[in-house]
C-alpha cells in the first residue's frame, strides 16, 4: 500500500532560541515537543501532530541565523481525511497558533529540510 505523504516548510526569525520555544510550546500546547538531535541538523525540537491511524510531525530547525519549520503529513489511501486536508489542518495551527506563541516574524515558504 502506498501512502499518501504532503510536506511544506517555512523560515523564520525569533528572538527565541530553541530551548525557549521548547519551554513556551510545551507549557502552551496544543502539542507535546521533544528536543531531538540530527548529524545533519544538529538540535532541533519535534512533535508529532495527527492521531493514529494518520502520522504528522512538526520540526524547528536552527539554520544559520534563522528557522525552518518542517511539516510532514502521511495518511493511508482511504482515510475518513485526505492528505490535503489533514495537511491544511496542521498549516492553519502552525501559522495562527506556533508562529505568535514563539514571535515568529519574517516567515516565508521555504524548502523542508530532509535529511
Amino acid at each position: 500500500m502506498t501512502l499518501l505523504r504532503r510536506t511544506g516548510a517555512f523560515s523564520f526569525r525569533s528572538p527565541l532560541t530553541l530551548t525557549e520555544m521548547f519551554e513556551t510550546l510545551n507549557s502552551s500546547g496544543p502539542w507535546q515537543w521533544r528536543k531531538r538531535d540530527n548529524d545533519s541538523w544538529g538540535d532541533y525540537i519535534s512533535c508529532g501532530v495527527l492521531p493514529k491511524p494518520g502520522y504528522g510531525i512538526v520540526k524547528i530547525i536552527e539554520e544559520d541565523a534563522t528557522y525552518v519549520l518542517n511539516v510532514r503529513v502521511t495518511v493511508e489511501p482511504g482515510e475518513a481525511t485526505d492528505v490535503a486536508t489533514q495537511f491544511s489542518g496542521v498549516q492553519a495551527i502552525v501559522l495562527n497558533t506556533i508562529f505568535p506563541k514563539i514571535e515568529a516574524d519574517q516567515i516565508e515558504p521555504a524548502d523542508p529540510l530532509e535529511r
